[in-house]
């Protein structure tokens, strides 16, 4: 008798109660919990009804393994947590098919593919979102570039929330070879939007964009790359009088630290330390602008250059009211994860990070994990690791047998209930 008792404490508690359980845990045992009565499960599935009302305690993020480039279907794709090395499965079939390209915003994967026409020439994108975790998609309406599109093309594309927020926005960046010269076209489109709208400007026209973040859904901030005299600001609140301004900035401005080194070998082969700028936006701070610098190797070989190992961080904040940028060290409580698709930031206030990284301190620090897809490289395949922005210096991690012997992308992903 004392055993059952004992049983119904635990299947009678107040739904107020386990919804306060569920809170503190993750996401893998806040699903299992469901599995336990019925009664639970109808806990649960009340709990995901209304979006962040009863979430998921955070977790750190899991690498997302892609399949190789060379397949276009991804039905299946490998979730590896790396403070427990454990390796998980999940469906990444969207039902759309074959896709050109892969990203992630928030927990949903957003898969990209092209249209062409009779000619071979891309005729129009196509963008799905997908959540692995809860099913649900969305499709934007159709992308038609409005420019010749060819294989030099290069496509960028950036998101502000999902498409389960009202603020949602996409814009994507087309840049391509025309005749001998670059050209950019900029086009965004928000949830509810039946088309796409042009981000048509004098400053559009004269410049390309290298990167960008969107801020509050209604403003862009973009740099040209290895420029940092100005910021570009495209004001998106009215989409039929679109206006942009430039931000001219003052001394001193972040130093590219390009430098030559290494050796040749019959003066095909040498090295060189380069760096690479992207900018990243925290969502919990609408108006803070980062740019992060990635110092890292670089190898030429006769007509081939290779990226070789990271070589350290760079963090700048961008200072509206002082018109600069203003290298930090201190990311207040949080830290970075980067990779081939982008960086985003994470707070270590609500993240208990993993303990065989950091001794369970991530304040600071840079993760940073990078591909190396190109075969005929005899260079670094993948780079796992973390950078201290504290004492400047970079911890290798050691790789899961796993990431030896694939060749997919790998991602950082948090996957999410909403």
């Amino acid at each position: 008798m004392a055993e059952k008792k004992g049983k119904n404490i635990w299947l009678e508690l107040q739904q107020e109660v386990l919804e306060l359980i569920l809170q503190k845990l993750v996401l893998k045992d806040y699903l299992n919990c469901g599995q336990v009565c019925r009664y639970w499960r109808n806990v649960v599935v009340d709990a995901l009804a209304i979006k962040g009302r009863c979430p998921p305690a955070p977790q750190f993020p899991f690498l997302l393994v892609l399949p190789s480039p060379d397949r276009t279907i991804a039905e299946l794709s490998t979730l590896l947590e790396l403070s427990q090395d454990t390796l998980y499965t999940i469906s990444t079939d969207s039902g759309e098919g074959s896709f050109d390209d892969v990203g992630s915003v928030e927990g949903w994967l957003v898969f990209r593919k092209s249209i062409h026409n009779s000619s071979g020439s891309r005729s129009c994108c196509l963008h799905t979102f997908f959540n692995p975790v809860s099913g649900e998609k969305h499709n934007l309406p159709p992308l038609f570039p409005r420019m010749k599109i060819d294989s030099s093309v290069r496509t960028e594309t950036k998101f502000y929330s999902t498409p389960s927020s009202p603020k949602f926005v996409t814009v994507i960046s087309f840049v391509a070879c025309i005749g001998s010269e670059l050209k950019q076209r900029l086009e965004f489109c928000k949830l509810n939007d039946k088309s796409w709208t042009s981000i048509n400007t004098l400053e559009s026209r004269s410049i390309i964009i290298h990167d960008f973040v969107i801020i509050g859904g209604c403003k862009i901030y973009g740099i040209v790359e290895g420029v940092f005299d100005f910021v570009i600001v495209f004001y998106l609140r009215d989409a039929t009088a679109i206006t942009c301004e430039r931000l001219v900035l003052l001394d001193p401005k972040p130093d590219p630290m390009v430098s030559h080194e290494g050796f040749r070998v019959r003066d095909v082969l040498r090295f060189i330390t380069d760096c690479f700028s992207m900018m990243v936006t925290d969502p919990t701070r609408e108006e803070e602008v980062l740019l992060v610098l990635h110092l890292h190797d670089k190898v030429f070989n006769g007509e081939r250059k290779s990226f070789g190992s990271t070589k350290g961080f760079r963090v700048f904040k961008l200072d509206i009211s002082e018109c600069r940028w203003m290298e930090i060290d201190n990311l207040d409580g949080r830290f970075l994860v980067l990779d081939c698709k982008g960086i985003r930031v994470m707070s270590t206030t609500v993240l208990d990070c993993p303990e065989n990284f950091t001794g369970g301190n991530c304040g600071n620090c840079v993760f940073f994990c990078l591909t190396n897809n190109n075969r005929l490289d005899p260079y670094v395949k993948r780079g796992l690791g973390v950078f201290s922005l504290t004492d400047k210096r970079i911890r290798n991690l050691p790789l899961h047998p796993f990431l030896k012997v694939v060749s997919g992308t790998c991602s950082w992903f948090t996957p999410s209930l909403w």
